[in-house]
């Protein structure tokens, strides 16, 4: 898809793109953000128009931070995604490369070590040798990506694929002695035990981003897992493992409905509805996962925190979010007052303009 889409993407007005991108990124910092993280389109897309945030930046019309990814789908990529380097400003960074190890966990595709309910053990897009030829060997592409001084998402919802990040990372250690980057395990469902430790040996450099949202949005996937279903986003064991988490929401993957800050606190702090099988949440840990934990997976060291030295990042609420009863969270309560990026007001509620 992605050849036709390049050359379709191209033809679009940058305007009308500029517009509709700023009433989505205000729509953003009205329901508790103030920063995009990965930005990176979908499977086999790939949507490349950082200058247009660049534009809004020195407008002043820029509501959110961003830190985008380029998608990439094989070693020849990461030559073009390091063209984006050398162009940060404040608002507008560029992350580095995003690459997909594995399918999709709703549409039974998380490639796993064991064979799921339709007979098979998921999609496999990457190896860690040279099996799929050296073009789609994961351990070249991370050295070149470390040789570029460039950070990786991976997409990864299978054990399995889990496995080839990690393995790909330590012979890459095993190589240069150690890793420069930080490289980011997104949407990562079936750890296993020994793997969550591996996480951990590899400090701030390996870093994670769950959806608690997934918990009822996919909760009709048991149809392709089973019982394995339970297993799939252990979010407080990678808490308390101590390894850094960041909170996501996997828009669009998930409904605009569960992307409010307060909606997927609703979610995480009942379990998905479900306590027993899955594990709930406190509403500090999902403001640290939101804050700290996805700055993590930025290399920002200069948002995720309100320090002396640090950009005045802050969601104002109608309400304390610590003081709120759990079973009163939803997509509207808590109310966002207002949104501030470096001190500086990027959105106001609507009632609050009037009076």
């Amino acid at each position: 898809m992605t050849l036709p889409w390049n050359e379709m993407f191209a033809m679009f007005d940058g305007e009308d793109i500029k517009k509709g991108t700023r009433l989505m990124l205000k729509h953003w910092a009205s329901i508790g953000y103030t920063g995009a993280v990965d930005l990176m389109d979908a499977t086999g897309v790939r949507f490349m128009r950082p200058e247009l945030f660049h534009e809004m930046e020195k407008g002043g019309t820029l509501p959110l931070r961003i830190n985008y990814c380029y998608t990439i789908f094989n070693l020849s990529d990461v030559d073009d995604a390091a063209k984006y380097g050398g162009n940060d400003t404040d608002m507008v960074r560029f992350l580095g490369c995003k690459i997909f190890v594995d399918g999709a966990f709703a549409g039974g595709q998380a490639w796993t070590s064991w064979q799921n309910l339709q007979g098979n053990h998921g999609i496999q897009e990457i190896y860690t040798n040279d099996t799929g030829g050296p073009e789609k060997n994961l351990t070249r592409i991370v050295e070149k990506v470390e040789e570029y001084g460039m950070n990786m998402h991976y997409h990864v919802q299978g054990d399995l694929a889990i496995e080839a990040v990690l393995d790909a990372l330590d012979k890459v250690v095993a190589e240069k002695g150690k890793l420069t980057g930080v490289h980011t395990l997104i949407h990562m469902g079936f750890p296993n035990d020994e793997q969550i430790e591996r996480i951990k040996k590899f400090d701030s450099h390996v870093a994670t981003t769950v959806q608690p949202a997934f918990w009822s949005v996919e909760d009709d996937t048991a149809y392709y897992y089973g019982k394995h279903n339970a297993q799939a986003y252990p979010i407080k064991k990678l808490i308390d493992s101590g390894i850094p988490v960041g909170i996501s929401t996997d828009f669009s993957v998930s409904p605009p409905e569960y992307s409010p800050a307060t909606m997927v606190i609703s979610v995480a702090v009942t379990g998905g509805g479900d306590p027993k099988m899955h594990l709930p949440l406190s509403v500090r840990e999902v403001v640290h996962g939101f804050t700290i934990g996805s700055t993590a997976t930025t290399s920002r060291n200069d948002t995720g925190v309100l320090y002396p030295g640090y950009n005045a990042d802050i969601v104002v609420y109608d309400q304390d979010l610590y003081s709120v009863p759990l079973d009163k969270f939803s997509k509207d309560n808590p109310k966002v007052l207002a949104t501030y990026i470096g001190g500086r007001q990027v959105n106001q509620a609507a009632n609050l303009k009037s009076n």
